[in-house]
């Protein structure tokens, strides 16, 4: 059977007198200050790593959308074969995979108050919030009737989304702000 050790604290020393008491403050002083000048140190060093780990990372992030818009430029010019003629909208590559997707539509508003004005004239009190906001929910709601009053669009955008296996990383992108990019709309056509 093993013996329980026992650690002793270290004896607790008491001032015998008010100029001993001072010297303890004193030292309690000077041992904080040297413990400020240690946490400014591991400060400056932290900031030091965090700076070299930023430079680092946004090379790693720079390089990660490079062979994003590369696969983009390799999947938009074979859109049609990649999914079929449309029938499917991933392609996986195990453990990875790569597509198009819808974002989730959302209701555009050109001139709020003049749509809230068309809004009060129609009666259509259900597309307007008690805060006097336009009420965007009702409106996906009731659509049809939502595009009826002038201004009101309805927009959707498509993206490209790749999703890495084991990292659990996604990224997507709108198609329409990448088919912008000149280096990528050129290398699409053919051209780059």
């Amino acid at each position: 059977m093993q013996q329980k050790r026992v650690l002793k604290r270290p004896a607790i020393s008491v001032p015998q007198n008010i100029e001993e008491a001072g010297g303890f403050l004193r030292k309690m002083r000077e041992l904080e200050k040297e413990m400020q000048v240690v946490q400014i140190e591991v400060d400056e060093k932290v900031a030091e790593i965090r700076e070299k780990a930023k430079v680092k990372i946004k090379a790693r992030q720079d390089i990660i959308q490079q062979y994003f818009e590369g696969i983009f430029i390799f999947a938009q010019a074979r859109k049609e074969e990649l999914t079929e003629q449309g029938k499917r909208k991933t392609v996986t590559i195990p453990p990875d995979c790569f597509g198009w997707r819808y974002t989730p539509e959302k209701v555009v508003l050109e001139d709020e108050e003049a749509i809230m004005a068309e809004l009060k004239k129609l009666g259509q009190a259900k597309f307007i919030r008690v805060k006097e906001e336009i009420n965007k929910e009702a409106m996906h709601d009731d659509k049809e009737l939502a595009l009826t009053v002038k201004g009101v669009s309805f927009e959707q955008h498509e993206e490209f989304v790749v999703k890495l296996a084991e990292v659990e990383l996604e990224i997507a992108r709108d198609i329409q702000k990448l088919l912008k990019k000149k280096t990528i709309s050129k290398m699409i056509s053919g051209e780059g």
